[in-house]
């Protein structure tokens, strides 16, 4: 039987494709510098490496990291692909803005600090920014994290707080507009059937 990690290759690589197919690769990211921040264990990666000059990830889950090192290990010899064994709250300050896209898919809302992550990926001063997260209805939430913050936990390796904040769709894009960008491109996966993928309920 397929475990967990199964699934969630399963469900993210379908997701992944959906945003693939929403964005120009030649105008985005082919043959251009690229820095994915909290890639987990690579699946969006895999298909960013296939066409980008340059891949720079900031990941701090130890199995994650492992993975990535894994993976790419040919890239890393290379310096085409480097991982960045950090927080991403202090990682993204200390990069050179040398990037033409910066991603952030799944991450925004499992950080108390999401407003913190989207400043410092305005001040790298990419051409374009691909942000995939959950918005709930309500314009700022918190979201309980359980008894330990597991989702602070997997970028900073301490305890943060026991909530982490959640941003509407709205607020997001105000943010950014302030941020000076604007949206071009909004990807609908709320309708995606994932039916084909054979997923257990909470999964689906």
């Amino acid at each position: 039987m397929e475990d967990n990690w199964g699934h969630s290759k399963k469900l993210h690589t379908y997701r992944y494709e959906i945003l693939f197919n929403g964005i120009e690769a030649s105008d985005v990211y082919k043959n251009k510098n690229v820095l994915e921040l909290a890639p987990f264990m690579g699946w969006f990666s895999e298909e960013l490496n296939k066409s980008c000059e340059q891949l720079d990830l900031v990941e701090l889950h130890p199995t994650a990291t492992n993975h990535l090192n894994e993976i790419f290990k040919k890239e890393i010899i290379t310096k085409k692909v480097n991982v960045y064994a950090s927080d991403i709250h202090h990682q993204i300050f200390q990069l050179e803005p040398i990037y033409n896209l910066v991603t952030c898919c799944g991450f925004l809302y499992h950080t108390p600090h999401p407003f913190w992550v989207l400043e410092g990926i305005a001040k790298l001063s990419p051409q374009y920014i691909l942000i995939d997260t959950h918005c709930g209805d309500q314009a700022v939430y918190l979201k309980d994290s359980g008894k330990i913050n597991q989702y602070g936990m997997r970028q900073s390796r301490q305890p943060t707080v026991p909530y982490n904040l959640v941003i509407s769709d709205d607020v997001l894009l105000k943010s950014m507009e302030k941020l000076g960008y604007e949206l071009l491109l909004k990807v609908d996966k709320t309708h995606a059937d994932v039916s084909h993928l054979n997923l257990p309920e909470e999964f689906s």
